[in-house]
């Protein structure tokens, strides 16, 4: 094998830091083909396909779809899809009592397109990283012909379930045992090539355009001769689907390290405009900032910002699950994606912050994304310029960016941080960003390390100044704490004395000025 260009041969630790991850990428390769097939399928999914050999035989069932594809690829599967002439619900049900598992009927389809006059139920087995998913489906007609509407070759391969069974207790490799491959879905996984079965499986379906590109991503996968123009005719019709699947599909695209490179070839495509039509009005040398920013916060400019003793903290925040689905990672790459956003997108002065956090709450909306997420989106499009543009470098100033980006504070920072680190200000140089990396950097210490908070302890309460000071409740009290708050930080007040005093004293001051 030829050397790869600008990869030393002496292992991992010669690497720079951006090219370690394909090293990593390719160990992790490494292992799992050398793993045991046992090892790569649930017990949970081994009783499955011993209660549909036995308890189905006859309605001809057949395991389908992705977890012939991990099993051949030497990957764990992760849910099951299981293929019946009849008897779909009582199939399910014995399964779910079985397992101990939940158990309810779907409205879509095992690839989630739905075909009308389908039974589908599925079944949610415990024990398994969370559940093992098993989707019951009874097909209409022969399996070949369910496979062929399915939306990628590499997944419209079958087999009957005691081949399974049989493959996990001999010697036999996936590949000798008899697969229905009526459209060559073997053939096109050893090329590590993505095509569909039909040429209208995507305007069919047409989340399978995001769906073939997440799997490009997930086993670096290349499309066959043609695709791309399919994909280019499907992307029109994304509206046509339901949000929620669109979300999902665009959130795990995002959780891939390599986002941008993805979201790029969404682009070339025609599909991520009409998902986000909010960036139709980026001009050029602002969309090609919003990649790189998007490319930059997995990237080593940043990596390379990040004090020894924040990078564990910031890599465990990233990798934090938003659902079970993606990480906080891909919500923070949607909210870099949506920075610029807004009126007169482009500029970094585009309207004002609530305008442009608008538009970007609208898009999670549409996307049904849940609301911590749109939250942390939010306050990231609303206040990422607050650390590239305040200088955070005294306590008084941190405090308040700290108390107005509230528990977003670090994603926030981070998103602020890709974003100079992307080229600051739609490419200015980052020789002139010291200032704005430092406040980010003073910003995601406060937010993420135990103790670096800057709020300090109250020394007063509301109650306090309402009985000292004869007012009632309402923003005055508020206000009058955050002010003995920013004294306290700043060094002006050390006791209660000293707290009322100074609130006694803005009291006067309000009064006089009104």
């Amino acid at each position: 094998m030829p050397r790869r260009r600008g990869l030393p041969s002496s292992g991992p630790r010669c690497l720079p830091w951006a090219a370690r991850s394909f090293w990593r990428y390719r160990s992790v390769e490494a292992t799992r083909m050398s793993m045991p097939f046992a090892s790569l399928l649930p017990g949970a999914a081994r009783s499955a396909f011993e209660l549909a050999a036995s308890l189905a035989a006859d309605a001809h069932p057949y395991v389908v779809g992705g977890a012939i594809r991990d099993l051949l690829l030497r990957r764990r599967v992760k849910d099951l899809d299981i293929s019946v002439e009849h008897g779909a619900a009582a199939l399910g049900r014995s399964i779910a009592r079985s397992l101990g598992g939940s158990f309810f009927f779907l409205s879509e389809g095992p690839d989630g397109g739905g075909h009308r006059g389908e039974v589908a139920v599925r079944v949610v087995a415990p024990g398994h990283r969370g559940g093992l998913q098993i989707d019951v489906t009874e097909r209409p007609g022969p399996v070949e012909d369910d496979l062929r509407r399915r939306d990628l070759t590499i997944n419209a391969m079958a087999i009957q379930p005691d081949a399974v069974t049989l493959l996990l207790s001999a010697t036999q490799q996936p590949d000798e045992v008899p697969l229905v491959d009526p459209c060559g879905g073997l053939a096109d996984l050893r090329a590590r090539l993505l095509r569909p079965p039909l040429p209208i499986a995507f305007v069919a379906d047409p989340v399978r355009v995001l769906r073939t590109v997440r799997f490009m991503a997930s086993l670096a996968f290349a499309l066959a001769p043609g695709v791309d123009e399919l994909l280019r005719a499907a992307a029109p019709f994304l509206p046509n689907s339901a949000p929620e699947r669109l979300r999902d599909e665009l959130m795990c695209i995002l959780d891939c390290p390599g986002a941008a490179k993805w979201l790029r070839l969404l682009c070339a495509l025609g599909a991520l405009h009409v998902l986000l039509p909010e960036l139709d009005g980026l001009p050029r040398p602002t969309r090609s900032h919003t990649l790189r920013s998007v490319a930059a916060l997995s990237g080593p400019a940043v990596w390379r910002c990040l004090p020894a003793d924040l990078r564990p903290a910031a890599t465990a925040y990233l990798r934090r699950a938003a659902s079970p689905l993606y990480s906080q990672a891909a919500v923070l790459r949607l909210a870099l994606l949506l920075h610029h956003v807004g009126p007169l997108a482009g500029a970094t002065s585009t309207g004002t912050m609530g305008q442009r956090s608008a538009c970007a709450v609208a898009a999670c909306r549409r996307l049904r994304l849940p609301s911590a997420a749109v939250a942390a989106v939010r306050a990231s499009v609303r206040y990422w310029e607050l650390p590239c543009k305040t200088p955070l470098t005294t306590p008084t100033a941190l405090l308040r960016a700290y108390r107005s980006t509230g528990r977003h504070s670090a994603a926030v920072a981070l998103v602020a941080l890709a974003h100079v680190c992307a080229g600051g200000d739609l490419g200015a140089a980052m020789e002139g960003q010291e200032d704005a990396v430092q406040s980010c950097l003073a910003l995601l210490r406060a937010s993420l390390l135990p103790g670096c908070a800057p709020r300090p302890q109250a020394i007063v309460s509301g109650a306090d100044l309402m009985r000292e000071l004869g007012i009632p409740p309402g923003p005055v009290v508020g206000r009058l704490l955050g002010s003995i708050e920013e004294a306290q930080v700043g060094g002006r007040v050390t006791t209660p004395a000293d707290a009322i005093d100074l609130a006694r004293s803005l009291l006067r001051g309000t009064h006089a000025g009104s």
